[in-house]
């Protein structure tokens, strides 16, 4: 429940950061994911879905960095005595460089190319440490509409994680995932 307290203090903020004045411009993205487990997580398919958020500056027209928060629930194996991934919690800075310019991009569909450093925190049936480090890698599109005076869009990515292959405990295997992520943004979105 900690979590979820965190997500909601974090939305509190943005919410009051999205009215400020600033100098620089800030996208605000809440998604939907679904995580498809693979590689070395043997005898166990870690299917799970949840949300994350993210928060970006779009000072730069093509070029966005910022935080992303995702917090994801796997299903559990019909053997209880398989191991596996419970849930995970993941911070990450994160860069987005996008492919196409102008207002509000011109309301093309824009697609872009993302990385990420992942901070991770991953429970499972063992007792180990759920702290972890990793990376992300992915691709997606997001189409860009104007709405209420701000530029909005809605976005589908794909991405490659691995959040604990750098950092983790000994004995835990690298959870390593495929994950597609819909969701929807607003702020600046480039207006320059």
């Amino acid at each position: 429940m900690k979590y979820g307290k965190i997500f909601y203090i974090i939305i509190i903020i943005a919410s009051f950061a999205i009215t400020a004045k600033a100098r620089a411009q800030f996208v605000f993205t809440g998604y939907y994911n679904y995580y498809s487990a693979s590689g070395n997580v043997e005898g166990h398919d870690g299917a799970g879905s949840g949300f994350a958020f993210m928060m970006e500056s779009a000072k730069y027209c093509n070029l966005r960095y910022g935080f992303r928060i995702d917090k994801i629930s796997f299903e559990r194996p019909e053997d209880e005595k398989k191991k596996y991934f419970d849930d995970f919690l993941i911070l990450s800075p994160e860069v987005r460089y996008i492919f196409t310019k102008g207002p509000c991009y011109g309301g093309k569909f824009a697609p872009y190319i993302q990385g990420m450093l992942n901070l991770s925190s991953i429970g499972g049936s063992d007792n180990l440490s759920r702290g972890g480090m990793g990376a992300s890698l992915g691709a997606g599109i997001f189409y860009p509409f104007s709405f209420l005076k701000r530029c909005w869009s809605v976005d589908f990515g794909i991405q490659y994680s691995a959040p604990n292959f750098i950092f983790k405990a000994d004995g835990r295997p690298s959870l390593e995932s495929i994950n597609i992520n819909i969701g929807i943004s607003v702020g600046g979105g480039g207006e320059r």
